[in-house]
């Protein structure tokens, strides 16, 4: 008689590591892209 083996799932992803991965590519979003968008408005803030 054959005994059956476990059948071992992933762990589970450790949410430390999930939310740190997400809120560097939040912040570097923000500090990469948001900031070109806005230069067009730099220039007319300037006074004569």
């Amino acid at each position: 008689m054959t005994q059956a083996t476990p059948i071992h799932s992933a762990p589970a992803p450790n949410w430390l590591a999930v939310v740190s991965v997400a809120l560097s590519a939040t912040v570097f979003c923000i500090t990469e892209f948001l900031l070109v968008g806005r230069l067009r408005y730099t220039g007319d803030t300037v006074p004569d």
